[in-house]
């Protein structure tokens, strides 16, 4: 039977969230995408059992977090209360590691200025959840689930930080169709005009996992939940089912604890690219 690892948070100031394949300077996503999700709940365990940042696997070294997502069959988070404002801040770097060599002398050179992505949400609660297959249990326990979802610490870079509220892991149940108030793949939504699209890695494919170099894995196109915008900012929903995307009926999802709905699954297939067998 598959588990459910789920928390509500309320965040301290907003979050980066950013693909590792674009510029310096490129925006954030709206919400953490389900690899940071995944990451987040591996690093409580990564604590439990003394792991370190990476792992050696048959396809070579790789982030510790892949030890769960080869397990994972769904994963998303939501807005449950508040708003979000993306926006792009200038920030002075050192740029020497990316200087060639015979530049590196020049102290001119040293320093530059990048825009980077951001979402403000001040103290806004979101809702987030991973589901994953019983084989999970082969690298941590129910209860060492439980205790990871309790400490998550961030959902994102530039010390995106959080506070958990509730959290829990569980066996659960397949469903079909529903309402989510979770991001949700693209294929899954009956209603898709009523959302923003964005484009994920898929958290299957094990190449987006990986530390030795950088390689585009498959991509995960979902419908991110919007009710309206004011002044740049989307605004979030405060309980109003107008505001959940309609999923199919007959795909598949699950009824995680909380107020946001069915989480959907993940497709059966990607947008480019190989996943994980």
């Amino acid at each position: 039977m598959p588990i459910a690892v789920w928390a509500t948070v309320k965040m301290s100031w907003g979050a980066s969230n950013r693909n590792p394949l674009v510029s310096a300077g490129g925006p954030s996503y709206l919400l953490p995408p389900p690899s940071t999700i995944i990451g987040a709940i591996a690093r409580g365990i990564a604590r439990l059992k003394g792991w370190g940042e990476l792992t050696r696997l048959d396809k070579g070294i790789y982030s510790t977090a892949f030890r769960i997502a080869k397990h994972i069959l769904a994963a998303g988070a939501g807005l449950l209360e508040g708003s979000l404002a993306p926006v792009n801040l200038t920030n002075r770097y050192l740029a020497v590691p990316y200087l060639r060599p015979e530049n590196r002398k020049n102290r001119a050179l040293w320093f530059g200025a990048q825009a980077m992505g951001y979402v403000f949400t001040g103290d806004a609660r979101l809702c987030v959840a991973a589901v994953f297959d019983d084989e999970v249990m082969s690298v941590a326990s129910l209860r060492e689930l439980e205790l990871s979802a309790a400490s998550i610490l961030s959902l994102g870079s530039k010390e995106s930080l959080v506070s958990v509220e509730s959290y829990g892991a569980m066996n659960i149940s397949e469903a079909l169709g529903g309402t989510t108030g979770y991001y949700a793949p693209i294929e899954s939504v009956a209603n898709s005009g009523r959302g923003k699209v964005e484009v994920y890695w898929d958290p299957r494919d094990y190449r987006a996992y990986t530390r030795t170099r950088r390689v585009a894995s498959s991509r995960l196109i979902v419908i991110v939940p919007v009710r309206h915008v004011v002044n740049g900012a989307i605004i979030g929903h405060e309980g109003e089912d107008e505001f959940f995307l309609e999923i199919k009926d007959d795909y598949p999802s699950y009824k995680i604890p909380g107020q946001c709905g069915n989480l959907p699954a993940l497709p059966s297939t990607s947008h480019g690219g190989v996943i994980m067998q």
